[in-house]
């Protein structure tokens, strides 16, 4: 989790999720490289195929799914969805490990099948703040320090609102389109190439 005085913003990913970013790609790019060095027997896409699509699950279990908080709004970010909504009263944190974010009916967990850091919900779920209407501003969404300032945490955090405005929850849900088609078309190119 980072935060940063300037623009009030923190993000919680799970452990190593930046590594995987990197790691994916670059394991996928080795794998293709050595591709010449197969027997004749065994074409590349018997290889690349299903190793593209067993890299591609990993990456978007494990370094896609992600909280973020920016002067007053939530993005929780999985596999399938990516919701919005303002830091309101309205909405509940629950959940052990794995934070449930609900609102009424609705709800979105970061994650599917992993299990984030476990010092998140004390963060998501801090009784200091300030609220203005349905909107509240947690202390912890501050940079470190502004939690035992007081004074400093408090001036900061009226800011926040300032900004934000009076606002309702706006819970808008996005679907990753573009998610399900890859994994589609890499699900298809694996099975054609192992089976064909």
């Amino acid at each position: 989790m980072t935060g940063g005085r300037a623009n009030m913003r923190w993000e919680m990913h799970l452990p190593g999720a930046r590594v995987v970013w990197v790691l994916a790609p670059v394991a996928f790019g080795a794998l293709a490289v050595l591709t010449p060095l197969l027997p004749a027997r065994v074409g590349p896409d018997m290889v690349l195929a299903p190793a593209a699509l067993l890299l591609w699950v990993v990456w978007v279990l494990w370094a896609y799914p992600e909280v973020t908080y920016h002067d007053g709004e939530f993005v929780v970010r999985n596999p399938f969805r990516t919701v919005r909504f303002s830091a309101s009263s309205a909405v509940e944190v629950s959940g052990s490990g794995v934070p449930q974010f609900r609102h009424g009916s609705r709800s979105i967990r970061p994650v599917v099948m992993l299990v984030s850091p476990g010092g998140a919900m004390d963060t998501l779920r801090a009784g200091k703040g300030v609220t203005r209407g349905v909107n509240t501003v947690r202390m912890e969404t501050l940079a470190p320090g502004h939690d035992v300032d007081e004074i400093r945490g408090g001036g900061a955090l009226h800011a926040m609102l300032e900004r934000a405005g009076d606002r309702p929850p706006a819970w808008v849900q996005t679907w990753n389109l573009p998610g399900f088609t890859l994994t589609l078309a890499l699900v298809a190119w694996a099975v054609t190439a192992t089976l064909l």
